[in-house]
């Protein structure tokens, strides 16, 4: 017959602990048995005591002794505890946990996800966590810039003291306290990206300022030659979002200031098109 454990083995939002290294307790059975104050006042166990109030104590206490069986649901709340659970009185009450979890307990675990703007040793981070983790509040970013850096910010913009690769994590955080599995990056720092490419060729974007930007952004660009010049907006699906400038242009720089309406806060993408010649740039809008 199958097991608690084989029962639910393909559902990551079931968790059954066994034994106390299934949770990386370090404690011995005996320190888990009893409070810190009545075994040794040095130690602290830390699934029996939080330093302050005895929450897991309180939870797994039941008369004095603890159950053999304690459920807990995703708000790390006990939802009920017992002693000799049958396999069918089990599996009810987890199923019932999940049917209350709702679409929390069906939603694909959160994902971290990120993109990158290169300018110099200047690197600006584009968050799309929320976007590969639809359904989920995310309440922090844990970044890892790869030189010893890190930030917490979520549209984060770091300077490379030396030229090199470094591989760039990021790690999210729920609501709830669910973190992501690292999303990385090799980030090369001293190379020549597209766009100085095309300003040295004395065509294409040169940048925009401020980036993320909100509620105007100024977009410098560079044309070699007059003529009709075409400036859109897409999202990262592709859609069209603005047309900001489709007229008759002399040669040299030209800069313009656009002010979405109504848009999402992300990522969006500016092409310059001038007959033959095409120049795209990623920009972040944020509200």
């Amino acid at each position: 017959m199958v097991g608690i454990e084989g029962y639910y083995e393909d559902n990551p939002n079931v968790k059954v602990i066994t034994n106390l290294d299934d949770i990386g307790q370090p404690y011995s059975c005996q320190q888990w048995g009893d409070r810190h104050q009545f075994y040794n006042p040095d130690v602290y166990p830390l699934m029996t005591d939080d330093g302050n109030q005895d929450v897991i104590w309180s939870w797994l206490n039941t008369g004095g002794a603890f159950p053999s069986t304690a459920y807990i649901d995703h708000t790390m709340t006990v939802y009920f505890k017992g002693n000799n659970a049958q396999f069918g009185a089990a599996t009810a009450t987890i199923d019932s946990m999940l049917d209350e979890c709702g679409d929390l307990c069906t939603l694909s675990p959160p994902a971290a996800l990120f993109d990158y703007e290169i300018d110099g040793n200047t690197v600006t981070f584009f968050d799309f966590s929320e976007i590969a983790s639809e359904g989920w509040i995310i309440e922090s970013w844990a970044w890892d810039f790869g030189d010893g850096n890190t930030s917490s910010e979520q549209y984060p913009v770091h300077t490379y003291q030396n030229e090199g690769t470094y591989e760039v994590s990021l790690v999210i955080t729920t609501d709830i306290g669910t973190e992501s599995a690292p999303f990385t990056a090799d980030i090369q720092i001293g190379t020549l990206n597209i766009s100085d490419n095309a300003l040295l060729q004395d065509f294409g974007l040169s940048k925009n300022y401020p980036n993320p930007f909100n509620p105007t952004t100024t977009i410098d660009y560079y044309l070699d030659q007059s003529g009709r010049v075409t400036l859109n907006v897409y999202d990262i699906n592709g859609k069209l979002i603005d047309n900001i400038a489709d007229t008759y242009q002399i040669s040299g720089k030209h800069s313009i200031t656009w002010q979405p309406i109504n848009i999402s806060t992300g990522m969006y993408y500016i092409n310059l098109i001038q007959g033959s010649n095409i120049d795209k740039m990623k920009i972040m809008y944020i509200k």
